[in-house]
């Protein structure tokens, strides 16, 4: 009876001493669905039914969420000098914390055309996110520069936390140079992540410069004889010193998304663990 009394102590004590987190399976999946396909009942059949195969979730019984041209406008249209249109504003975003697992990014590939799971990975990375498990797919072929903008969508809306401006539009910037290369230049989406990641491992320090990272993205094209033009060099180099500069913001965010994540991981302890 002793045994019984101290649990059930411990038990109020950890309720009140545990940050408000997740309270059931449900609360730890989101889906973000582009404005296009939460219009139409076809589409949105058919990215339900890929999350169904694919992540083993029944929609249903997630919070869902609808984001617009107009959002991603707010995020990023102004940095790309380019106002997205509505038929852009399609795929859906399925994001899954529960065991909040490390990163992974899964891709529909038959219609995300341009950006890999790595590209993806990395950029979300750059944002300070290293658990959960993302699955992105749409209902007809596009690039996927805009798709990132979805995945943090559901980061914000799932775990509460407002990921910095700053952060969004650098990480943002980081998928839509790398979509834009391998659209316009003859490299491969792997050439352009091995790019990326090299370029990330050499920036650090506090004498990093945009000619400093064009320097890196020179040395490794070459030994790879890989063919980037001098603007998509330049841009690519701003887009990488932009996810530099910001890691102030980044590591602020991270601290902040990791006490609600580790809250909501205690938060799952079961009564039966306790009195155990």
């Amino acid at each position: 009876m002793k045994k019984i009394a101290i649990a059930l102590l411990a038990l109020i004590l950890l309720g009140i001493m545990i940050p408000a987190g997740f309270s059931s399976e449900s609360d730890y999946v989101t889906v973000i669905y582009g404005e296009i396909t939460e219009n139409n009942p076809e589409y949105k059949d058919y990215v339900n039914e890929y999350f169904t195969q694919n992540a083993k979730i029944n929609t249903q019984n997630s919070n869902n969420k609808v984001i617009t041209q107009k959002n991603v406008d707010d995020m990023l249209g102004s940095e790309v000098n380019e106002s997205y249109l509505y038929g852009h504003i399609s795929s859906a975003v399925l994001l899954d914390l529960n065991g909040l697992k490390d990163l992974k990014v899964i891709v529909d590939s038959s219609k995300i055309t341009s950006v890999s799971p790595e590209m993806y990975e990395s950029a979300l990375r750059s944002a300070g996110i290293t658990k959960g498990i993302v699955y992105l797919t749409s209902p007809f072929e596009v690039t996927g520069d805009v798709e990132l903008a979805g995945m943090l969508d559901a980061y914000e809306s799932l775990t509460n936390i407002e990921i910095p401006a700053s952060v969004k539009k650098a990480a943002n910037m980081e998928i839509f140079t790398q979509a834009e290369i391998v659209e316009n230049s003859n490299v491969s989406a792997e050439n352009v992540t091995g790019l990326v990641s090299v370029c990330k491992k050499n920036m650090e320090g506090e004498n990093v410069t945009p000619e400093a990272i064009e320097r890196i993205i020179d040395n490794y094209t070459g030994e790879n004889n890989l063919t980037i033009s001098n603007h998509y060099k330049s841009k690519l180099a701003n887009a990488l010193f932009s996810v530099h500069s910001v890691q102030s913001d980044v590591e602020l965010y991270k601290m902040r998304l990791t006490s609600v994540l580790e809250a909501s991981t205690i938060s799952q302890y079961s009564l039966y663990n306790i009195f155990s």
